[in-house]
């Protein structure tokens, strides 16, 4: 039962995209990301991020940011405890979120857990980076940063 409830919620979880219109400038370059086909930025998705009356779950609702110097080709947001990432944890649906982009994610009205695991996939394909065990009721923003002398990606928690 618990299964088919969280996949009900996953089917109902959707985003709206935009690309911000802030700072575009990195502390770090990538040198094979200028295929502009294959990284377009996040686009508004088809299906509203909310529901029909307009209403979303604004404890849980968040805007990511993406300031690593690098487009990402996949976010997937999960609750916390769940031991893989499932196709339908991920939210861009074949964009891209450009660095430099922000965009924001919305949860239906009936998703509650407060706790969920955020993943992102690097569009060059170097791999992934994660974070466990996300409060978002307490969490309105989380801005990725990467810092190439240390080659660590990190996350600022507003």
């Amino acid at each position: 039962m618990k299964k088919i409830i969280f996949l009900i919620a996953i089917a109902l979880f959707s985003l709206n995209c935009a690309p911000s219109a802030g700072n575009n400038a990195a502390t770090t370059n990538k040198t094979n990301t200028t295929n502009t086909t294959a990284n377009k930025p996040a686009t508004p998705a088809s299906t509203p991020a909310t529901t029909a009356d307009g209403k979303s779950n604004p404890e849980l609702d968040f805007t990511l940011v993406n300031k690593t110097g690098y487009d990402i080709k996949a976010v997937s947001v999960g609750p916390t405890g769940d031991a893989d990432w499932k196709p339908e944890d991920e939210i861009l649906k074949g964009r891209t979120l450009a660095n430099g982009s922000s965009l924001d994610v919305k949860f239906h009205p009936r998703l509650t857990g407060a706790n969920w695991d955020l993943m992102v996939e690097w569009s060059d394909g170097t791999g992934t980076e994660e974070w466990i065990k996300l409060d978002l009721t307490e969490i309105e923003k989380v801005t990725l940063k990467y810092d190439k002398a240390t080659d660590t990606t990190s996350a600022d928690i507003e």
